[in-house]
């Protein structure tokens, strides 16, 4: 990015006579400029199996309608279904 800045500073009156005005005042110029550098290093990355991936969603299930709205609770945890994910997975990884 690009920045121009001009300031004038001058003694109020004196600043404005004809030839000695010069005297009494400064003007002041500067610019300046940025760069944005982003440096990216490629890395090579070794694929997974997607049936060995698990989500934290994994072992959620859903509130029927009564549980929702009567009763106000969410989703749960269902350990069993959490725990037979993992037990076929150790299943295809010894075959």
């Amino acid at each position: 990015s690009e920045n121009a800045r001009n300031v004038a500073d001058g003694i109020p009156g004196a600043s404005d006579l004809p030839v000695l005005g010069r005297l009494f005042k400064s003007e002041e110029f500067t610019s300046g400029e940025t760069e944005l550098v982003i440096l990216v290093t490629p890395r090579l990355a070794t694929p997974i199996d997607r049936r060995r991936v698990t989500l934290p969603t994994d072992g959620f299930v859903a509130p029927n309608d009564v549980e929702f709205y009567l009763l106000g609770k969410g989703a749960k945890l269902d350990f069993d279904r959490y725990q037979l994910n993992d037990i076929r997975e150790e299943d295809t990884n010894n075959n």
